[in-house]
């Protein structure tokens, strides 16, 4: 995969976040594509209060 390749040539730092996404959403998502698993991997929900509302975007970026 090209990306992975991209980004095993980075120096990565405590500052960088790097997501793994399962698929889940709308796009194919690294780990499924890989046919892996990670343990406890589970959706971010869409969080919501009085005057306030965080939606949750299920998907690759």
């Amino acid at each position: 995969m090209p990306v992975l390749r991209d980004l095993a040539a980075r120096e990565l730092g405590a500052e960088m976040v790097i997501g793994f996404g399962s698929g889940s959403g709308s796009g194919s998502g690294l780990v499924s594509t890989l046919k892996g698993s990670v343990p406890g991997v589970r959706a971010f929900p869409t969080m919501s209060g009085p005057g306030v509302e965080v939606p949750s975007i299920q998907a690759d970026v």
